[in-house]
């Protein structure tokens, strides 16, 4: 499967990428209007043969709306109003898999935002930050005077995901979207001046080490962290890692928070599971899935820590360990996002990315816009960014460890 990360981080250097990431700028000159009829067809024909989400369009009319958007496209009056046009339209499609992609939306923008966003229970929540004004942990409420969450509604039809929570996670990867300046509301009433023209004060963290690994209790628990599928060494590592330093762990607890995807890991799987690994449903259920709920593995040989980021492949590796009784899950649900998109290229960089697969649950139950599932929930505090915070859910796999029926708070 194409990488989630590989498709979102060209289309806007997406979260998990790097919540730093300045602009791309080049000279794209405007866009003739037999060059724009040529660039609207492909989209829509595109669309119409490849797209296999349209079950969650629902009460789109995908007609109208392409006959709308091929208007406004043909009226924008340059490239850069164009592409903003296109990736709403496609973006519309309700898919993290399929987006629209253009470096001329960038042009001139400083980028820099410097900090990154979820919504969390609490509210809107800086779980990273670059900008020591901007704390991570902190909640913010408002900017320039408006709610936040009036402030996103205004910019989400540019963001393309299958969920809106998925949606929402995905905001601050877009510095565009937000004002070259503005001012910051926080929840405890303070506030703070930004301006995305002056670069964050604070250096950029070097890249995570594609796996890292290990003892929690020598010869008994082990911990190894998989940052990305999309290095294969990653993969043969851990392989390697699981044979030679870890086959004797009583459990094995493995960490996949942030994985945003690359090739499926079917051999760490297969390894890992035995007969207990599986794939992905790829034709509708005729018949109504078996919602009921799994009991609890009593003897777990391995513990999945997962989060929202969790995408593409790191679901695919996460799926089959949900079912499998020999695994618990802990953390937060997956992203819910697959697509083994098509892909479309035009000059000077515009892109298009089409999901051309869905996929469900091997039981049937939906997968698309819904994720998998933890076990045992451990949902996000603002308190969880904040310097020295304990990590929650690492704590929560250590206790399982030593007893199985284990809550977690």
């Amino acid at each position: 499967m194409r990488s989630f990360l590989q498709v979102a981080f060209a289309v806007a250097l997406f979260w998990a990428a790097g919540f730093s990431c300045q602009a791309q700028t080049s000279g794209q000159g405007d866009l003739a209007p037999a060059r724009r009829e040529i660039i609207i067809s492909d989209i829509d024909r595109t669309v119409r043969q490849r797209f296999a989400h349209w079950q969650g369009t629902q009460g789109l009319d995908y007609d109208a709306a392409f006959t709308a958007f091929r208007a406004d496209a043909l009226a924008a009056p340059d490239r850069m109003a164009f592409s903003r046009r296109a990736r709403a339209f496609v973006a519309g499609l309700s898919n993290g898999h399929t987006a629209f992609h253009d470096p001329a939306l960038y042009q001139g923008d400083p980028g820099g935002l410097g900090f990154s966003l979820t919504q969390l229970e609490d509210g809107w929540t800086v779980t990273r930050s670059r900008r020591p004004e901007v704390p991570a942990g902190s909640v913010i409420s408002a900017l320039d005077g408006q709610p936040f969450d009036a402030f996103y509604s205004a910019v989400a039809p540019q963001l393309s995901a299958s969920s809106d929570r998925a949606r929402r996670s995905a905001l601050s990867a877009f510095p565009s979207l937000f004002p070259l300046r503005f001012t910051l509301i926080f929840a405890d009433g303070h506030t703070t001046d930004i301006d995305r023209s002056v670069p964050p004060s604070v250096a950029a963290p070097p890249p995570a080490a594609p796996m890292a690994h290990r003892w929690i209790t020598p010869n008994d628990v082990a911990y190894i962290k998989i940052a990305t599928f999309s290095d294969p060494a990653a993969e043969r590592e851990a392989q390697a890692t699981m044979r030679s330093l870890y086959g004797r762990a009583r459990i094995v607890i493995l960490d996949v928070r942030g994985n945003g995807g690359g090739v499926t890991p079917s051999r760490l799987g297969r390894q890992s599971l035995g007969g207990d690994w599986r794939s992905w449903r790829s034709t509708a259920p005729t018949t109504p899935p078996d919602l009921r709920s799994r009991p609890r593995p009593v003897a777990p040989r391995y513990i999945l820590l997962v989060d929202r980021n969790c995408a593409s492949a790191c679901e695919d590796f996460a799926m089959p360990f949900s079912l499998s009784p020999k695994a618990i899950l802990i953390g937060e649900t997956t992203l819910g996002s697959s697509g083994q998109p098509t892909h479309v290229e035009w000059e000077e960089g515009m892109q298009l990315w089409v999901g051309a697969r869905r996929q469900w649950f091997p039981d049937g139950r939906p997968f698309e816009g819904v994720g998998v599932a933890p076990d045992i929930p451990v949902p996000l505090r603002p308190t969880d960014f904040t310097t020295g915070a304990t990590d929650r859910v690492i704590e929560c796999a250590i206790r399982l460890s030593e007893n199985p029926s284990a809550t977690c708070a």
